[in-house]
């Protein structure tokens, strides 16, 4: 197979990535004199996390999927290069709020954090791979953000009842009981989304197989009927 190297300098957008980090960055420069307390630092690391995860998923697009759907061995070799970016881009966009977070978090909360990016990082990630493979979106990764409204849209829509954006206390427990049903779903969603291809060749064969069957049947018969 062609030496991977050569594709990685144009696997993905690098720039999108690249901003995305420095909107991290910025926003925690920004808001760094203001956070005193554990919930400010709460919601520094996760404004942070969700700037550097919808930037992470330009990892993933990919304008020459119609093309290059055929080059399997390819394409299931490119596909880690693209996770370890898009892993790799939410880490470096976190840093810098995370070591203005450390003093003020408890181990708990880090904890709750890693659940909640995690999630969402999944999430991300095998919804954009559906909208790439199912619908043919050549470039997903600009549509993430309408993710992340719809989640913020279910905590408006849901206020009080069953928040996943809990604080520190009381909810905090029941909000990452959803938190595991929610990422064991994206989970599940991207593993589907991440299947070897040619697991579905067999059916694929088989059913055209049988339509091909099936239509000359129709033929045979019509020309049956026509001869009578």
């Amino acid at each position: 197979m062609t030496d991977l190297g050569s594709y990685l300098p144009r696997l993905c957008r690098w720039p999108a990535l690249a901003i995305g980090v420095g909107l991290a960055w910025a926003l925690t420069w920004w808001r760094v004199g203001e956070v005193t307390t554990e919930l400010d630092a709460l919601w520094l690391m996760r404004f942070a996390a969700v700037i550097a995860s919808v930037a992470a998923t330009f990892a993933l697009d990919d304008p020459s999927f119609d093309v290059t759907r055929p080059t399997v061995g390819l394409r299931r070799s490119l596909m880690p290069a693209r996770l370890t970016a898009a892993v790799g881009t939410v880490a470096v966009g976190v840093i810098p709020a995370g070591l203005v977070a450390v003093g003020e978090l408890s181990a708990r909360t880090w904890w709750g954090l890693v659940l909640e990016v995690t999630a969402l990082v999944a999430l991300l990630c095998g919804v954009h791979l559906l909208l790439q493979q199912r619908w043919r979106f050549s470039e997903p990764a600009q549509f993430m953000v309408f993710v992340v409204v719809l989640l913020g849209l279910y905590e408006q829509l849901t206020l009080g009842r069953w928040p996943l954006l809990a604080a520190p206390g009381a909810a905090w427990d029941d909000a990452h009981q959803r938190w595991v049903i929610l990422g064991a779903l994206a989970a599940g969603l991207l593993a589907w989304q991440l299947r070897d291809p040619a697991s579905a060749r067999p059916r694929a064969v088989f059913a055209g197989r049988r339509g091909r069957a099936a239509r000359a049947a129709g033929v045979a018969s019509r020309r049956e009927h026509s001869s009578s």
